[in-house]
């Protein structure tokens, strides 16, 4: 029997937000806990294996209208040593996005939502640019 390896570790930043990394075997879960809150955003999961970070999307609750975009922790992005490609999946689509692409992209767009809530950092994906990565929807 394999022996499932467990593991938490938490993050802070200079606003009081918390990322908390949970590692269960070859899978990492990453949370967000803004410092404004008491309860964990999940951010997605890690596996280590395909070397994959797996975004969820509802449209009518994250799609930025304004770009036309989702957005995504920059930092998470910008430092995670443990994925090369990141997969997001909404509703309709499915794309499977290089890491490289957002990192070397010298067009991202950033916004800080800083209100009461101290969200991060983050870089948007607008849906026409990341087309090209689309792929059919797995289930």
């Amino acid at each position: 029997m394999r022996k499932i390896e467990f593991a938490t570790k938490h993050l802070n930043d200079n606003q009081g937000n918390n990322l908390i990394i949970r590692r269960k075997g070859k899978f990492v879960t990453l949370f967000l806990r803004l410092g404004s809150e008491t309860f964990n955003r999940e951010i997605g999961k890690i596996n280590t294996d395909t070397k994959v970070l797996h975004i969820k999307r509802n449209k009518g609750k994250h799609l930025f209208r304004k770009f036309n975009a989702y957005g995504l922790c920059y930092q998470v992005i910008e430092d995670g040593k443990l994925f090369n490609k990141i997969r997001i999946k909404d509703e309709d689509s499915e794309w499977l996005i290089p890491k490289d692409w957002i990192v070397d992209n010298k067009d991202k767009k950033f916004l800080h939502f800083k209100g009461s809530g101290g969200f991060e950092l983050q870089v948007f994906l607008p849906l026409e640019e990341i087309e090209q990565f689309k792929r059919p929807i797995r289930f």
